[in-house]
């Protein structure tokens, strides 16, 4: 029992010492790769000072991504030292067996996967909110941080195409495509713009734009319009209208029980409407049998019938197909399982850590975290692409998530009985 005692304590330290180290390399890829993001987007007219707010709010989920692979090939570094060293042939040697090694191995992965948990459903959320609302209070008070040189964004009902954007001469061939008060569609040329933060703290946004030519028409008479030039004029947009982020809360700034309260609710809301259209598709349903028996009826058929039966015939395959999907709840669901599964990828690599890590004799901590990060950029491919086909809606949403810690432990299921045997 005291032999064994320590050696699960030598254990857990070569593997949370080699976990330390990983960490802190995938800690260092992903903030560097998190610092030139913010950069990217923002822009850098953005103060000093508020970048910096914006990487502290971000290292939550630089921590979050960093730890699960940290894990892995901080655990094949340190069994592959001990195989290496031929200490793990030592402990067999004095009887102590390969599933008796196991099981501190086991307990450190439930002990990470909780704490991994915690860091993704309580810091993840907190920095991301922060940052959310840091990027729309930089928005509000530098706006042309959001109109990038050479660009096209779509605010609500409007078009915005610019050209050049500098600091000292302004924006350049601006053109702004949207509706009048009358709703017609309306197409605003200027050869320059300029951006008046004087009304900023009302809410709006002010172009004051130069060389202007104006060009309005119906689209239901496209031989009417009307148009004019002005040598400048002043163009007012909420600044509400024009924030890139999405004003209300997501799942990734919510906490893992508020996003399955979240999912129910939708569920909830979908089933009804589900619901409704089953009742409607059989009232659709005694409408063809209604237009099919005036056609038989009938001693000649025209088209007109025709074709009203064939839109009867879409409208029913679409009510009666109906199906308890949106790509709202697969937003959320995908949320929630990300939360859940990425933690618990600190145990689906610690059990597959320590069969590989066996396989390691020659080569040691080296050969340990060369396969490690091979491993991390196999699991991370299919995290992404199972990301990207959930949101089809093809198939349970939870099994195709699931994938990348499956691949993990079939792996470790087929590795097993192999190194175990000898």
């Amino acid at each position: 029992m005291i032999r064994s005692s320590i050696i699960n304590r030598y254990l857990v330290k070569e593997i949370l010492f080699s976990f330390l180290i990983s960490f802190l390399f995938f800690f260092f890829v992903f903030f560097v790769n998190q610092i030139l993001y913010i950069m990217g987007q923002m822009l850098k007219e953005m103060p000093f000072i508020e970048v910096l707010k914006l990487v502290w709010y971000s290292l939550p989920i630089v921590i979050a991504l960093s730890f699960p692979f940290g894990v892995l090939v901080g655990a094949l570094m340190a069994i592959g030292k001990l195989s290496f060293d031929n200490e793990i042939l030592a402990c067999l040697s004095s009887g102590i067996s390969y599933f008796k090694i196991y099981i501190p191995i086991i307990f450190i992965g439930i002990v990470l996967s909780i704490i991994s948990f915690i860091i993704n459903d309580y810091l993840q959320p907190l920095g991301n909110s922060k940052s959310r609302k840091l990027r729309r209070e930089l928005i509000q008070r530098n706006p042309d941080l959001i109109l990038k040189p050479f660009s096209t964004k779509i605010y609500k009902d409007r078009v915005i195409i610019n050209g050049d954007v500098n600091s000292e001469t302004g924006i350049e061939d601006l053109v702004i495509i949207d509706r009048n008060e009358d709703g017609l569609n309306r197409v605003i040329m200027a050869e320059k713009a300029k951006m008046l933060d004087g009304e900023l703290q009302q809410g709006l946004l002010t172009l004051s734009l130069n060389s202007v030519f104006s060009l309005s028409a119906d689209e239901h008479k496209s031989s009417e319009f009307e148009y004019f030039t002005s040598d400048s004029m002043k163009y007012n947009i909420l600044f509400s209208d024009m924030q890139t982020t999405n004003t209300s809360i997501t799942p990734e700034e919510m906490r893992s029980v508020d996003i399955y309260k979240g999912v129910r609710r939708i569920k909830d809301k979908l089933s009804s409407k589900v619901k409704t259209d089953i009742l409607e598709s059989y009232s659709i349903k005694s409408k063809i049998e209604e237009e099919y028996n005036t056609l038989i009826s009938m001693k000649s058929i025209n088209a007109q019938s025709i074709n009203r039966l064939q839109n009867l015939q879409r409208d029913y395959i679409k009510k009666s197909s109906s199906k308890i999907k949106s790509r709202e709840l697969l937003g959320w669901q995908i949320g929630l399982y990300q939360k859940i599964l990425i933690p618990l990828s600190c145990l689906s690599f610690l059990l597959l850590a320590f069969p590989l890590g066996l396989t390691n004799k020659r080569s040691g901590k080296m050969m340990g975290f060369g396969v490690g990060l091979f491993i991390t950029i196999v699991y991370w491919s299919l995290l992404m692409g199972t990301k990207i086909y959930a949101y089809k809606g093809v198939g349970n949403t939870l099994l195709i998530m699931a994938i990348p810690n499956i691949f993990v432990l079939l792996i470790t299921a087929i590795i097993i009985p192999i190194r175990f045997k000898k």
